[in-house]
């Protein structure tokens, strides 16, 4: 009988007890967000191997316990054991603690996958250092971030997850999204002042007495239904020249308006 460790031979299947804690519960492919996973392992296997084949990149990783004490990725874990994922940490400074962070970058330099363009020329625009090509490869990206001290930027875990990616960050679509592995559709715009419904279209009743008063009514309706929309949303063209002009404060005899105006008394 070979024996690989304590108590459990070569082959025989055992669990890892993996907590995740804050945002990577959301990142476990589990097909919900759960806190608490059971990895079965076989053998001594590396961490860094067990977190990653829940869904979580080792970039999003910012400290590692296993049994309380802090470890490195290439620590390995064999069943009974009980790990804890932290993610970054932003008010508490574990710098002196973890295993697992690695060493900050020279300047804020970034390295951008093939699907994120628009963020590109925007990062540009703010005067940081973006590379960008959209013929890049996963494999030359990693290495490029990696030869270049870049910070990599993408939506893809698997690309995140090689190797030689030292600094990289998996981004989020929406808060309300499931990220998929290996997801690479695009941001959902998000709507701050609620739905859009359809302007009401223009209808003209023919006819004489109150064809005055119903353009007056509808083209306030016009203008209350503006005043909910965004005021940098482009509206449909010739929407305001259809609303109908104010009428003179005074009106002449004959014209069919003056029907609509109750007498006084």
């Amino acid at each position: 009988m070979e024996v690989g460790y304590v108590g459990v031979e070569y082959g025989e299947v055992g669990h890892v007890a993996v907590r995740l804690y804050g945002d990577l519960a959301d990142l476990a492919a589990t097909g919900r967000p759960a806190p608490h996973h059971q990895v079965p392992v076989a053998a001594p296997r590396a961490v860094k191997d067990v977190i990653e084949s829940l869904g979580v990149p080792h970039t999003e990783v910012d400290l590692v316990l296993v049994g309380g004490s802090s470890v490195a990725f290439a620590q390995r874990v064999i069943p009974g054991d009980r790990v804890s994922v932290y993610p970054q940490f932003a008010d508490l400074d574990v710098a002196t603690v973890s295993l697992v962070r690695p060493p900050p970058l020279p300047e804020p330099r970034f390295l951008l996958d093939v699907h994120l363009g628009a963020l590109a020329n925007r990062l540009r625009l703010l005067g940081l250092d973006a590379a960008y090509r959209n013929d890049a490869g996963d494999a030359e990206l990693a290495a490029t971030a990696a030869a270049d001290e870049r910070a990599l930027l993408t939506r893809d875990r698997g690309l995140l997850m090689r190797a030689n990616v030292v600094h990289g960050q998996l981004l989020r679509s929406h808060p309300s999204r499931q990220p998929g592995a290996g997801s690479r559709a695009p941001l959902r715009p998000v709507r701050r002042h609620g739905p859009v419904q359809p302007l009401p279209a223009l209808r003209w009743v023919a006819g004489t007495g109150r064809q005055g008063c119903h353009r007056r009514s509808v083209a306030a309706r016009h203008r209350s239904h503006l005043r909910h929309l965004h005021p940098l949303r482009r509206l449909p063209a010739g929407v305001l020249a259809r609303r109908p002009p104010r009428p003179p404060g005074r009106l002449r005899r004959g014209d069919p308006r003056r029907r609509c105006i109750r007498p006084r008394g």
